[in-house]
């Protein structure tokens, strides 16, 4: 199963050890992260659009919503838009993850 780790950790000043942190506990249960940095993209367009191919071939998105000030907004919008249309609902579990 393939997980899109999601949030404004892309931005941390430890970005790379976060990424593969995240990697080794996916691999740990199971699953194969997907992680917006792992791209090669360079241009907001490219960056964008990498992301969403991520998005659409996860099985699930793991998101952390934190409060990141400038993303705020942009995380509320997309939560709202067709991005999460048929998405699985907020109360399934993953089998591994609490």
């Amino acid at each position: 199963m393939k997980l899109y780790l999601a949030g404004p950790d892309v931005f941390r000043p430890d970005a790379m050890a976060w990424a593969a942190e995240g990697r080794q506990l996916c691999a740990a249960l199971g699953y194969t992260a997907l992680i917006p940095l792992d791209g090669i993209e360079t241009t907001a367009p490219g960056i964008y659009q990498a992301n969403i191919a991520l998005i659409q071939s996860a099985d699930a998105v793991l998101a952390n919503l934190n409060p990141f000030p400038r993303l705020r907004a942009r995380l509320r919008h997309l939560c709202r838009s067709r991005l999460c249309a048929g998405a699985r609902q907020a109360g399934d579990r993953l089998p591994g993850l609490q």
